[in-house]
């Protein structure tokens, strides 16, 4: 079975963001091709936030490690990129 994962992106700079790439990629231990999804974000102002979903992602079950990895892609002179990114590893049993 599926699941949707939702994902929020904030602003924490001082001027406005324009097309904003997030991306998302779920592996498993045990599934060689991973699963890709990627939405953009028109505009974002500084202080905003915005969540966008992204669902119909099948982790692999009976205790296998997966991990859903979110990226942000650098803006435009961008300097603070540490946090574009974002790792969390779980299992599914059954």
């Amino acid at each position: 079975s599926s699941f949707s994962l939702i994902v929020t992106v904030s602003n924490d700079g001082n001027l406005p963001e324009r097309d904003i790439v997030v991306k998302v990629r779920l592996t498993s231990e045990t599934r060689p091709d991973p699963q890709e999804r990627e939405q953009r974000i028109p505009s974002l102002e500084p202080g905003g936030k915005r969540s966008l979903t992204f669902g119909d992602l099948e982790p692999t079950r009976n205790q296998t490690k997966n991990t859903v990895s979110v990226f942000v892609d650098p803006v435009t002179d961008e300097k603070n990129v540490e946090n574009n990114r974002r790792d969390y590893s779980f299992a599914v049993r059954g």
